[in-house]
């Protein structure tokens, strides 16, 4: 079973926080999705999604 998570930010700072811990669920083998910087569909923020398996799930989310 897959599971994601969208990453969502406010300002610069977050942004870069965001873009590195990107480069960790990446390095985990996680499906990553684009980055938006601006709101995309219901998304009111910036964000990014990631995909994760049941393998993952507790480690992913221990960090989300």
């Amino acid at each position: 079973m897959d599971y994601h998570a969208h990453i969502y930010w406010k300002n610069a700072a977050e942004r870069s926080r965001a873009l590195q811990f990107r480069e960790w669920l990446e390095s985990e083998g996680c499906i990553m999705g684009r980055v938006w910087d601006e709101p995309i569909g219901p998304h009111t923020m910036p964000m990014y999604q990631v995909i994760y398996n049941t393998d993952k799930k507790g480690r992913i989310e221990s960090f989300l």
